[in-house]
């Protein structure tokens, strides 16, 4: 499989404007304190937030609970997605 200058594998190139999957994606999880240093489009879901998912969306995620919740990077924060 093609690989970046990271050496993460790549799906597509600047061309490819869509990808399919046939089945689940499946991501790990996170505490919000371990959410990596975030690139600008970047999801993942953390299962340590203070808050639920509804009602919530757009606001910085904070460590505190016991609530699973999708995140985003914003370019500048991990956001609830």
């Amino acid at each position: 499989a093609a690989r970046d200058d990271n050496d993460d594998p790549l799906l597509g190139d600047l061309n490819v404007t869509e990808v399919k999957t046939y089945g689940t994606i499946v991501s790990g999880s996170y505490t919000v304190a371990a959410l990596p240093t975030g690139v600008t489009g970047a999801r993942a879901y953390v299962i340590d937030s203070n808050v639920v998912a509804a009602g919530n969306f757009g606001t910085t995620v904070v460590t505190g609970g016991a609530n699973i919740v999708p995140v985003f990077y914003d370019g500048t924060n991990w956001i609830i997605a």
